[in-house]
């Protein structure tokens, strides 16, 4: 009867090294043990002016468009610089301005009060 017990406990023993190695393998493979999310380099836009407006990322054929309510702000993940200029117009297409540089990460566009345009990297 003593050698019965002895043996099971062995088995549980055995089992659990067995899933202790495959959590330590399986933590090696996947680089960590918890999920870790890293900052995503974002071109953000803010919009102080006293409409929506919409914001315009140019490049050749192709175009990112946002649109950002009136005080509010909003961004696109950006690995690297995109584009050949940045326009900014009102819901009814009126052009409030342009900035004739890529949007690049870490860097903000802002639409001010007045509707004028400041474009410039982010600090911390």
């Amino acid at each position: 009867m003593m050698k019965g017990l002895l043996g099971s406990g062995f088995a549980i023993r055995r089992a659990l090294v067995a899933l202790a190695m495959t959590a330590v393998t399986a933590t090696g493979l996947s680089g960590c043990l918890f999920a870790h999310d890293a900052a995503k380099p974002m071109f953000v836009f803010a919009n102080d002016y006293s409409e929506p407006v919409v914001v315009i990322l140019e490049r050749g054929d192709s175009e990112i468009e946002r649109l950002v309510s009136s005080g509010g702000s909003t961004g696109v993940t950006l690995t690297t610089c995109y584009g050949t200029g940045i326009r900014v117009e009102s819901e009814s297409g009126e052009a409030l301005g342009r900035v004739d540089e890529q949007a690049c990460p870490d860097w903000e566009l802002t639409i001010n009060q007045d509707g004028s345009l400041t474009y410039k990297e982010e600090t911390g």
